[in-house]
């Protein structure tokens, strides 16, 4: 009955991040840093590029090895700058790195927990704060097993950007793995709201509801679920049965 873990969406995560990516002319960047090999906003710049194509690489190894350069620019750029953003950006390169590297997740995710620790650092010496690194604070805790010590940034985060899906999606998840199904429940609503035609959501949004013993409403959330389906959505066959056994039982 509780299985919860499909709302985890991997590519919204990964969407999440696409304006982040820059896409200007590295051969212009290129030039700037031979000029001054301490060029911070250059080796930002190259940085993103980096990563940006290693984001839309379809081979494994090369993603690998523009992530490692993404890397060592970002690294070269916080030797330079004082600004948090190039510590963040570390962050998210290990981050990625622990996913394409899974024999080493252990390691890269100790490396972004470290480079988001000199990023917040710095950020609090500076008085400032983007939401996105409070949502990379979080993603980095949840995917190094600290689920508890990530609710309160992607909290933190949902306040600021309340409509963003993937970071509903991913708090609810981790209230959900906690046991805080109450807690998690108006989270999954908001993000039926936000997907209402996502049926992998709305069954999530049926078991929560039946699992707190709200039999109506989850009726409701398991008959909707069967209405997208039947009107073209993906819902696995062991996923229809039991739906269909739910409505039986709760007539």
């Amino acid at each position: 009955m509780q299985r919860f873990e499909a709302i985890w969406d991997e590519a919204a995560i990964a969407t999440h991040r696409q304006a982040r990516v820059w896409h200007d002319d590295e051969s212009l960047w290129g030039h700037a840093l031979a000029l001054d090999a301490n060029d911070a906003e250059a080796l930002l710049h190259l940085g993103m590029s980096r990563e940006g194509r290693a984001t839309r690489h379809a081979i494994a190894s090369e993603r690998v090895r523009l992530l490692r350069e993404a890397l060592g620019f970002f690294e070269r750029g916080e030797q330079c700058a004082k600004a948090p953003q190039y510590s963040i950006d570390i962050a998210v390169v290990c981050e990625k790195l622990a996913l394409e590297l899974p024999t080493e997740s252990d390691a890269w995710l100790a490396q972004a927990r470290a480079a988001l620790a000199r990023g917040f650092e710095r950020a609090e010496q500076q008085h400032i704060l983007e939401p996105e690194w409070l949502f990379e604070r979080a993603v980095v805790a949840y995917r190094s097993g600290e689920i508890a010590g990530s609710v309160g940034d992607f909290r933190a985060f949902v306040a600021l950007r309340p409509d963003d899906l993937a970071a509903r999606r991913a708090l609810a998840l981790a209230l959900l793995q906690l046991g805080r199904n109450a807690e998690a429940l108006p989270e999954v609503e908001a993000s039926v709201r936000l997907a209402p035609q996502d049926v992998a959501l709305r069954l999530t949004l049926a078991r929560l509801r039946d699992v707190l013993g709200r039999r109506n409403e989850a009726r409701d959330a398991y008959t909707e679920c069967l209405r997208l389906a039947d009107g073209g959505a993906q819902l696995a066959p062991t996923d229809r049965a039991e739906i269909e056994a739910r409505l039986r039982e709760t007539r």
